[in-house]
């Protein structure tokens, strides 16, 4: 395990491969949607990442991190 002290805020290297890896996982493993609950010296976090906005949801309301990504490929096998 990894110990994290409450003023160890990533850097922006570390914040990039967090969305590397996020985006891999993305594209490897998740089917519609994962839940995820951390807790933190501040309490439970709830992390939710689906492949659709939820319902009633803006995409435009979504900060996009494409960016920080290389281009993205074609779906293997014409998935989408």
């Amino acid at each position: 395990m990894i110990a994290v002290m409450a003023d160890d805020r990533l850097d922006e290297d570390s914040f990039r491969a967090l969305v590397h890896l996020l985006h891999r996982h993305r594209e490897t493993d998740l089917d519609q949607w994962d839940r995820w609950r951390l807790t933190t010296a501040y309490g439970e976090v709830f992390i939710t990442i689906r492949r659709y906005p939820e319902p009633g949801s803006d995409p435009s309301d979504f900060d996009s991190l494409d960016h920080l990504l290389p281009p993205t490929s074609e779906p293997p096998n014409g998935r989408s």
